[in-house]
């Protein structure tokens, strides 16, 4: 990330305007891996559309169907509205020891590949593939549905708050 990334290292505090300036990167550099791994060309982003559709385009190479885009930006919301997480931990620990931004966020996003943290989105999605419906009984909205496992969604932190029902 941090060829990408024009901030000299020695620059202390950082900045909102870095932290906006990766947010914005990230999602090119990820589709643009993910397309070369396929065999595909990379494509530009499109400041037309908004974070979540321009990640989508530029993953899928065709503007986004808008209830994936807003389910999409919907996670986002959420994610960054998790609190005090392993990867915000870890980057809040990283950050005291004053290194540059890509250092502490690059850290961040080790803890993302464990199951218990980033991993976790992964069981929702095997929940969803074992509902096999959009029709979704009652008893699905329980933070305990599933012999006791709890999805990442349902955890405790999410309940009762006004961004979960976007």
């Amino acid at each position: 990330m941090w060829c990408f990334y024009s901030v000299k290292a020695a620059e202390w505090p950082p900045t909102l305007e870095q932290g906006l300036d990766i947010i914005a990167k990230v999602p090119t550099i990820i589709a643009h891996f993910y397309r070369h791994s396929q065999g595909l060309q990379p494509i530009a982003p499109d400041t037309s559309l908004s974070h979540a559709e321009n990640y989508l385009y530029m993953i899928q190479g065709k503007k986004p169907d808008p209830t994936l885009a807003k389910a999409l930006e919907a996670y986002l919301i959420i994610g960054a509205d998790h609190g005090m997480n392993a990867s915000t931990f870890t980057a809040r620990v990283v950050t005291s020891t004053q290194p540059d931004i890509v250092s502490a966020i690059t850290a961040a996003i080790g803890t993302l590949k464990g199951p218990l943290h980033g991993g976790a989105p992964s069981e929702v999605d095997d929940m969803l593939d074992e509902i096999g419906s959009i029709a979704l009984p009652r008893e699905l909205y329980s933070p305990t549905f599933g012999a006791g496992r709890t999805a990442q969604v349902g955890l405790p932190t999410y309940w009762n708050k006004p961004r979960i029902i976007a």
